[in-house]
Parts: C-alpha cells; sequence; structure tokens
C-alpha cells in the first residue's frame, strides 16, 4: 500500500509537469519567466489543460521549467513561487522556506580536505522547535567515496525482519554501517562529534573513514542524493 501510495504520489507529479510544460507550449510566442509568476500572496490561475492533483498549490511553475531554465535558476528564485507556511507560531521557520532558509545559513565543515582538490564534509545542523534531541543534520559531500557492500548480503533483510518483529521498533530499522561506508581525503574538524549527528545520523558518523586515497570501481561526477528512509 506505501509503495503504491508513493507512486501515485510521483504520477500526479509528473502529471502536473506535463501539463505546465504543455500548457506554457500552447501559447504561441510566448515566455513564461520567473517575473510572470503570481506573487506568493495569490493564487495562481486556474490551468486551462487540468485541475491540479495536489491541494493547496498556489503555483507549481516549478515543474514546468526546462533542465537548463532549472539549473540556472538560484534556490532563492525558486523559492519566491511559494507562499509562507499557515498556522502561526514557529511553522515557517519550523517548517517552510524559513526551514530552508535556516538550514542554508548553518553550514560548517565537519572535514576539511588535507590538499587541494581533496575531499570535504560540509553540514547543516537545523533544529526544529518541537524535534527531540540535537537537532536534524544535512551533510554534503566532495569527493567522496561510498562503498555499499552493507547492501551486498542478507544484512538488510534481517534488519527488516527485525523490525517487522519488534512491531516497528526503530532501533532495529537502521543499518548500522561498518567502518569505511563512506570516506574522503579530508581531516575531521572540530566539529565531528557524535552530538552533531542527531538520531540514527550517528550510524554514518561512525560510519565514516578519512583515508589518504580514494579507490573507486565507479565515479559519478553528477550530484547524487543519498537519503536514508525515516
Amino acid at each position: 500500500k506505501l509503495i503504491d501510495a508513493q507512486n501515485r504520489t510521483i504520477a500526479a507529479l509528473r502529471g502536473a509537469a506535463a501539463r505546465a510544460v504543455a500548457e506554457r507550449a500552447s501559447i504561441a510566442g510566448a515566455t513564461t519567466t520567473l517575473a510572470d509568476r503570481p506573487p506568493p500572496s495569490q493564487p495562481a490561475a486556474p490551468s486551462a489543460t487540468g485541475a491540479a492533483d495536489l491541494s493547496g498549490v498556489r503555483d507549481h511553475s516549478i515543474l514546468g521549467l526546462d533542465e537548463a531554465t532549472f539549473r540556472a535558476t538560484s534556490v532563492a528564485e525558486l523559492l519566491k513561487a511559494y507562499a509562507p507556511t499557515l498556522g502561526g507560531g514557529t511553522c515557517e521557520r519550523d517548517f517552510g522556506n524559513g526551514l530552508i532558509n535556516r538550514w542554508r545559513g548553518e553550514r560548517k565543515t565537519y572535514c576539511a580536505p588535507k590538499a587541494t582538490g581533496g575531499s570535504q564534509v560540509d553540514c547543516f545542523l537545523v533544529k526544529q522547535s518541537n524535534h527531540a534531541g540535537a537537532g536534524d543534520n544535512l551533510c554534503l559531500g566532495k569527493n567522496i567515496r561510498m562503498n555499499f557492500r552493507d547492501f551486498a548480503g542478507d544484512l538488510p533483510r534481517t534488519y527488516v525482519k527485525r523490525y517487522v518483529d519488534s512491531r516497528h521498533q526503530q532501533q532495529h530499522s537502521k543499518i548500522k554501517y561498518s567502518k569505511g561506508t563512506w570516506a574522503g581525503t579530508c581531516a575531521t574538524t572540530q566539529e565531528w562529534q557524535a552530538r552533531f549527528f542527531p538520531g540514527w545520523n550517528v550510524n554514518w558518523y561512525h560510519g565514516f573513514q578519512s583515508v589518504d586515497d580514494l579507490q573507486c570501481e565507479v565515479r559519478e561526477s553528477a550530484p547524487t542524493l543519498i537519503i536514508e528512509r525515516d
């Protein structure tokens, strides 16, 4: 059921993107720019090609951008299309663009290059108002090696079975990665502390290894997003 729900969400997003592209293409000679979008305080005009799939959406024009425009447009400009989070209190700083801006302002180097062109790990630790612990951390790695050996055998299946048998106790749902799961030619700084990797992120803390040389079987130059399901 969860997979079906995810597939429906993906299909809805793809449908919205396809309609946005078709709608733009149907207007001969017209060019959609960021300046053409309605202000965040005003709802977007109804689509001429169909109703939106997702409720509460004011402007999904980001989904209609071509690849070149999307990559050339800053995150700050992309976010201008979205209105502030409703609800008052700490909602905006904890869930809306305010949270994104806070995260972007908290960049600290956790692992510094040993030499020019070496690896680097920068992390963004932010605490939301009603979240327990030290907060949530996002990390950005450059010239980093990933080793997926922990996923090659029966280890993931073992964790899933423990998780199900324990009636979904979280401590059984996250793999405790072996040393070297990710590695870099950098030196850890004073920020590299277990307490700055809250919750299950501590498994990534223990799984990192500082090395002198990166030996890789496959090299990937495109930005790669790695997410662990919560």
